[in-house]
Formats: C-alpha cells, sequence, structure tokens
C-alpha cells in the first residue's frame, strides 16, 4: 500500500517536471513495483536456443534501429522506410527512456529497448498521450514490468476526471489496444530480417487486427499541447 501512495505522490509530481526529467520521476515509480514479469520473460527467451541465434548474428535489432538512416532510400511501405520515418522526427522520445528498465546492458537488453520503437511501428501508434500509452501497456502486455502499467492507467484515469466525456471511449480503447497484442509475442519476430518487407503484410503474418475508430479518436484528442 505504501508504495502505492508514493507511485501516486510521483506521479502527481510529473505534472510539475520538466520534460527531460520525466523518464527519472517515472523510473522512480516503476521501480516501487516487482520487475518479476521482465526477467521471466527474458529466462524464457533464453531457454529456447532458436531466440539466442537473433542475439548472435552481426546485424542485430538493435543496430537495425540505431543505424536507421541507411533505410532513407527503401521503398515507401516497406518496414525499413517506416522506421526511418519514424525516427527522423528530431523529437525525443521520453517514453522510450521510461519504457527502458537497464539493469543488464547484453544483446537481448539491447533488442528489449528496441521494442519501444517496434511497437509504435507495428502497431501503429503516434507520439501522443494515448499513443505512447498505447505504446507502453503494449509493452507491459508483452511481457515487461507492472510499473509501465500502472503509469498508463493512472494517466487514463487522470484525463478521465479532467474531462469525464472522454472516459468510455478512451477505456473502449484500452480494450482495443489489448485485443490488438493478445496471441501475439513481438520478441520472437526476426525484424531485420524483414526491412525489405511491406509493414502491412508483417502485420498479417503477426495477425495484428487494424487500428479501431477507438484508438483513433483517442489519439487525435490527447495531444500534449
Amino acid at each position: 500500500m505504501i508504495n502505492f501512495v508514493k507511485a501516486i505522490y510521483y506521479f502527481n509530481k510529473l505534472r510539475k517536471d520538466k520534460p527531460e526529467d520525466k523518464p527519472k520521476t517515472v523510473s522512480k515509480i516503476i521501480n516501487l513495483f516487482s520487475t518479476k514479469r521482465y526477467f521471466k520473460k527474458r529466462a524464457k527467451f533464453f531457454s529456447n536456443p532458436e531466440n539466442i541465434k537473433l542475439l548472435e548474428r552481426d546485424k542485430t535489432l538493435y543496430l537495425s534501429i540505431k543505424e536507421y538512416k541507411q533505410f532513407s532510400n527503401y521503398k515507401e511501405g516497406t518496414l525499413g522506410k517506416e522506421i526511418y520515418n519514424f525516427l527522423k522526427n528530431e523529437d525525443v522520445d521520453y517514453a522510450k527512456i521510461i519504457a527502458d528498465l537497464s539493469e543488464f546492458n547484453d544483446e537481448y537488453a539491447k533488442r528489449e529497448k528496441s521494442m519501444h520503437d517496434i511497437i509504435h511501428i507495428i502497431f501503429g501508434y503516434d507520439f501522443s498521450r494515448f499513443g505512447e500509452g498505447a505504446t507502453i501497456i503494449t509493452d507491459y502486455w508483452q511481457g515487461n514490468s507492472f510499473g509501465l502499467a500502472f503509469v498508463t492507467l493512472l494517466a487514463i484515469v487522470r484525463q478521465s476526471i479532467l474531462k469525464p466525456s472522454a472516459a468510455p471511449i478512451m477505456f473502449t480503447a484500452l480494450k482495443d489496444v489489448y485485443k490488438r497484442q493478445q496471441g501475439i509475442n513481438i520478441h520472437l519476430y526476426p525484424f531485420e530480417d524483414n526491412l525489405k518487407k511491406d509493414i502491412n503484410q508483417i502485420r498479417k503474418e503477426l495477425r495484428i487486427p487494424a487500428k479501431t475508430k477507438a484508438i483513433y479518436i483517442s489519439e487525435k484528442y490527447s495531444s500534449w499541447g
């Protein structure tokens, strides 16, 4: 109970924080909760020799994301081009920093750091408040720390209090976000081998449903302005 009270205190502090200070505050919230889910997912990944091969190759997902400018000439609609279009945005994605647990610095940890961008791109979530929340909570549902979900849910509750009329559509959108990732394990897909493949084909292979009307509305009316 004490940790929940502390988490709410830090969450309220976020409203006064400068953008560059927000990751530090959110990290304090995440650290209040157990990271057992993350370690369980990590152990499961390493239990399969085929998964380990994804970390031992010369061109890993982490390096592909890091060197995204090389995809500038890729065909429109390909995963590589979508990565380039997404990452060329000059704005700092503070939510990406928040989603990084950073307890390890091995190849698996680097692959995990890349997953925030991959979720944004593959699921099509934008940089709006809701888009970032959808990305972070999808990361949680894919096996990451409970602290990520707590931050997102608290933000949605706060938004619903400030604008009660938006609550029904936002909670509907949140349920849709859950359904879109249900039954999918994006951590095992070799994205780095499919950079020239059409992104819609990848979504079809992963069986990711299209974004719903509720998600589009929630993204549109939850800007950072």
